[in-house]
């Protein structure tokens, strides 16, 4: 991950002078907060159905009102 390799992190916009660990384990901590699932899969489609998306990732199915892509790097 990225993230966590960043020595320092000055501009992200209400957090100053963190790692790029320090950073991670916020937004982890964050997520976990709000009892939000994450899945990490390889998608296939995402389709706008108006006020909602559907998500394909073979032959599984989701329905989400956002959609955050992160496509990471390896």
């Amino acid at each position: 991950m990225k993230l966590v390799k960043a020595p320092s992190i000055g501009n992200y916009l209400g957090i100053k002078n963190l790692s790029g660990i320090e950073l991670k384990d916020k937004f982890k901590s964050h997520i976990e907060s709000m009892d939000i699932k994450i899945i990490e899969k390889r998608i296939n489609n995402v389709y706008s159905m108006g006020e909602y998306f559907t998500i394909v990732s073979g032959d599984d199915m989701y329905e989400a009102t956002t959609v955050i892509m992160a496509t990471g790097v390896e």
